[in-house]
């Protein structure tokens, strides 16, 4: 079997794990694009994790472009002084601060497509915390940090792809719980390293009856 590399050995990977099929070939970056989506949604780890500087105006600044979920929000009071913002929805900031234009230091923040709204309107700097989106994989951007960690993952989640593109759904379902067991493991282990760096001990969650199914049903299609 090829070892994955780069994107160019992951399409060679994908192929000859999915039964040699030659019509994979076509189909495989889609794939790939379908799986880098399918793992946004679940992975959050350190990796993922950017700052940046926001200035607002009138209260609201652009999120940027790569921009997958926050981690936290903080008001740049000075260049040592954070204040941090408490998440809030939409509607309630608008009831609750209906003059959001009042002479006081933002509290709140909420998160409306692609900007950032306070409550009251900020006029300092904001800080955000935030996970980034994957950096996608291509011809011209053959590697990055999560297919050199986990080059599994990114096949495990594309042969998902590929067998629901083919109609296979019970090999999709396999596919999909062998990655959602790597998912799992990856955030167990960046969570115990951060608390480990703090000098705690995590206790790993017990699984959920509907997952030990799953995973005792992967396992078994592995050894197939």
């Amino acid at each position: 079997m090829t070892t994955i590399t780069s994107f160019d050995t992951l399409k060679i990977a994908i192929r000859q794990w999915y039964k040699d099929r030659s019509d994979v070939d076509a189909y495989s970056e889609d794939f790939i694009a379908l799986a880098e989506q399918w793992i946004e949604e679940r992975l959050r780890v350190r990796e993922m994790v950017a700052t940046t500087s926001l200035t607002p105006t009138a209260g609201t600044a652009t999120l940027p472009t790569d921009y997958l979920s926050f981690y936290s929000v903080s008001l740049l009071i000075s260049a040592n002084e954070r204040k941090p913002l408490d998440l809030t929805d939409i509607r309630t900031g608008e009831l609750q601060y209906r003059d959001a234009t009042i002479a006081q230091e933002s509290a709140k923040f909420t998160i409306v497509g692609t900007e950032i709204r306070t409550y009251p309107h900020a006029t300092q700097n904001l800080e955000l915390v935030y996970y980034q989106r994957l950096p996608k994989l291509g011809t011209s951007a053959q590697n990055n940090w999560l297919l050199t960690r986990q080059p599994n993952l990114y096949l495990r989640a594309a042969l998902k792809e590929a067998a629901q593109f083919f109609h296979k759904y019970d090999e999709s379902a396999n596919f999909e719980a062998l990655a959602d067991m790597m998912v799992s493991s990856i955030q167990a282990n960046d969570e115990a390293a951060s608390f480990q760096r703090a000098g705690m001990h995590l206790v790993p969650p017990t699984p959920s009856p509907e997952q030990g199914v799953a995973r005792a049903a992967a396992r078994e299609a592995v050894h197939q």
